[in-house]
Formats: structure tokens, sequence, C-alpha cells
């Protein structure tokens, strides 16, 4: 009587994927209009077998957040504005080292405005507000040290490509370029 042999058939339930995660700020610097300006924001992600992580992540320009009126800005100062987000794409390197690498891209969109305040006569302020819709791709490389089993402390470099700015007097140049990043990672690696 001849046996049948089966091969063990592979299922994505039935393997052996380890889960975690991360959550945590990102602080960015970079060059915006010619000056340098901070970015913040945070990143969230799902980590699949220590090495690829997917998430979103979201980020805001420091100098865009000015109150008018309360001597912060000028009669005629314009505040310009980023804001952007997305989803997140990361390899990770030997996590499991001290010091280890991770390559990630940023596919989103954002925003990029200029906010124009003036008093008028009767001491009200007159505004006026332009905006794009902009889309970025935002590769980066970081090194990451491991703290403890729960945080991870990154610092890399960034370059964000930004397409679609076009209607307030800036350029794609203008607002893209490279930046040095400082991200803190909370979670379960």
């Amino acid at each position: 009587m001849a046996s049948l042999s089966y091969a063990e058939e592979e299922t994505l339930q039935n393997s052996n994927i380890e889960s975690g995660y991360y959550a945590g700020p990102v602080w960015k610097m970079t060059r915006y209009n010619g000056e340098f300006d901070a970015l913040v924001g945070g990143r969230v992600g799902w980590i699949i077998n220590h090495s690829f992580a997917i998430g979103v992540s979201g980020y805001g320009m420091m100098s865009g957040f000015q109150m008018y009126g309360h001597g912060f800005a000028d009669n005629h100062d314009h505040g310009n504005k980023l804001g952007y987000g997305g989803f997140e794409f990361e390899y990770i390197l030997n996590s499991d080292k001290l010091l280890h690498y991770s390559l990630s891209a940023l596919l989103g969109v954002g925003s990029l405005g200029k906010d124009e305040h003036q008093d008028n006569e009767d001491d009200f302020y007159e505004h006026d507000h332009q905006s794009d819709t902009v889309f970025v791709f935002e590769p980066s490389l970081s090194g990451i040290v491991n703290i403890n089993h729960w945080f991870r402390l990154g610092a890399g470099i960034s370059y964000s490509f930004i397409n679609g700015a076009n209607t307030i007097g800036m350029d794609s140049n203008d607002v893209g370029g490279p930046a040095a990043t400082l991200t803190f990672k909370f979670g379960k690696f």
C-alpha cells in the first residue's frame, strides 16, 4: 500500500508572525522659504516581525501658529503655514541591536497656506487666507538607540518632495528639502 505524503500548508493565520506597535512625537528642523523652521508631529505604527512597520504620521510647522493682535506679529505679518500627513512605511534593520537603522518613506497630502492680517482704520483686523493642497513624498534614514524594552530614540535625516505649491508666491523648491529629525518611539517592539 502506498503512503501519501502531504506538505504542510502555509497560511497567514498559522504562521509565526510577531506583531508590535509604537507611537510617539517627532521633531524636524528644516528650511522653509529660505529660513530655518521646525515641524512637530507624531507617528503611530504597526510593527511586523520586528523589521517592517506600517503606520500614519502628521506634521505641522511651528512658525505658522501666530497670535495676531497679541504682540507676536506686526500689522502686516504674513503667517506661512505648512501641515502634512499620510501613510508611512518603514524597514527596520537589526532591531534587536543596541544601535540599529531604519529606512522609511511618507506618502501623503497637506496644506500650504499664507495668512495676511492688517489693521484697518476702524481698528478691525482684515484677514486674507490663501492655500494650496500639496502632495508629499518624504524618504528618511534614521539611526535608532534601544533605550529599554519600551522606548527607542532615533535621529536622522529626511528629504521632502512637495508638489502642488503654486498659488501663494512659492514653489515646491521653497518648501521642500532636507530636514534633521528627532523621533521618540514608545511601544512594544
